[in-house]
């Protein structure tokens, strides 16, 4: 089973100059403009694929996601990146975070506490010898 882990406060903002050759004009991957959508699409996409999610807000704020019409949170993005609600964290006491940014189904708000939860999920951990990766 694949896993991702994202840890972010969900405001994607990047500037031009740190996307070199991105669009500016049009919003599919990769673009300027709806920074946070093109996150939620490529976390959607993992998941079609089968690949698990989980997503931790950390201070994710109110507002934010500057780049993208229609208008979305960052919390909001960092809800639709995870594969669903119960790998949804938020880390909302985090300096600069919004307490409406509040996961209902794990509502663990310290990091070491929210690892340890996804930690749990795993059931186990192996070594993966060099050469099959």
């Amino acid at each position: 089973q694949n896993v991702l882990v994202l840890l972010s406060d969900g405001d994607a903002n990047a500037k031009a100059s740190a996307l070199p050759g991105a669009s500016t004009t049009a919003s599919v991957y990769p673009s300027t403009q709806n920074q946070c959508h093109q996150a939620i699409t490529a976390a959607q996409r993992a998941t079609a694929a089968g690949t698990i999610v989980y997503s931790v807000a950390y201070g994710a704020t109110s507002s934010g996601c500057s780049t993208d019409t229609p208008s979305i949170t960052p919390c909001q993005t960092m809800q639709q990146i995870a594969s669903s609600s119960a790998t949804f964290f938020s880390d909302y006491t985090a300096t600069g975070g919004s307490n409406t940014c509040i996961s209902s189904a794990r509502p663990s708000t310290n990091l070491n506490q929210i690892f340890t939860d996804i930690a749990g999920d795993f059931g186990g951990s192996r070594l993966v010898p060099n050469n099959l990766q």
